[in-house]
């Protein structure tokens, strides 16, 4: 969807209008509908078409999207209010995983104020609150793609390949590609067409789930069966 606005986007937008009441499902609900909206995306400054002549907005920022959902609560379905319990359920259990590990950040102190709204958001009270929200369910997103990774590399064969120097090229399926900014490169986690895991630096993003041909040496073998990869390049794409 995109939306003709002038170069210069308008002052900032409120995130919800003062001295209003919402409950905890509606609130939960429009995150969640502003994250589809946003292609599953949470988006914190607005991105243009600049190709249109004149340039056109492609994306809202998620709180103004979230902001205008909570004043039209008509266009919340009940998936939608599904989604959203499922996503608070979600947060309130990995917010109570890390309180037990002792890794809570500065961030999930934010979320803990949001997790202890149980019945309705006051927008003058708990403001700092409604503004974490829109971003929660990327959150959860991302954890749920890293719970799903994890589960598939134990499913792996504890079988490392070839022997390290070894010049290899293999079938790959991507599981989760990281961009490291003190490397300045992205570090790629994958499984073969033996299902035997491997990893490498690449100098540009793969999607997970993408199915490319690499060609590497073998640089170590590791205790977790994990066979790195260093000198990859990507010979072939939809192999496997």
């Amino acid at each position: 969807m995109q939306y003709y606005m002038p170069r210069k986007y308008p002052q900032k937008v409120r995130a919800v209008t003062p001295g209003t009441k919402y409950s905890v499902a509606m609130v939960w609900a429009a995150a969640i509908a502003a994250h589809r909206i946003n292609d599953n995306r949470y988006v914190k400054t607005p991105e243009w078409d600049t190709q249109a002549e004149p340039p056109v907005i492609k994306y809202r920022t998620s709180r103004e999207v979230f902001a205008e959902l909570l004043a039209n609560p008509d266009r919340l379905d009940a998936g939608d209010i599904q989604a959203g319990q499922e996503c608070l359920d979600w947060v309130r259990g990995d917010f109570t995983v890390k309180a037990l590990k002792g890794q809570l950040s500065d961030f999930d102190l934010s979320v803990q104020k949001v997790i202890a709204v149980e019945t309705e958001f006051d927008s003058n009270l708990d403001r700092l609150a409604l503004a974490v929200v829109p971003c929660l369910p990327a959150s959860q997103a991302r954890g749920q793609a890293r719970a799903d990774t994890d589960s598939r590399l134990r499913q792996t064969v504890n079988q490392h390949v070839g022997s390290v120097g070894d010049k290899i090229t293999l079938d790959i399926e991507v599981l989760r590609a990281n961009y490291s900014q003190n490397y300045n490169t992205w570090f790629v986690t994958a499984v073969d067409s033996e299902n035997r895991s491997v990893f490498f630096s690449y100098r540009a993003p793969l999607e997970m789930g993408a199915k490319v041909q690499v060609r590497g040496t073998v640089k170590a073998h590791r205790d977790n069966a994990t066979t790195q990869l260093n000198r990859v390049t990507i010979i072939n794409k939809g192999t496997l």
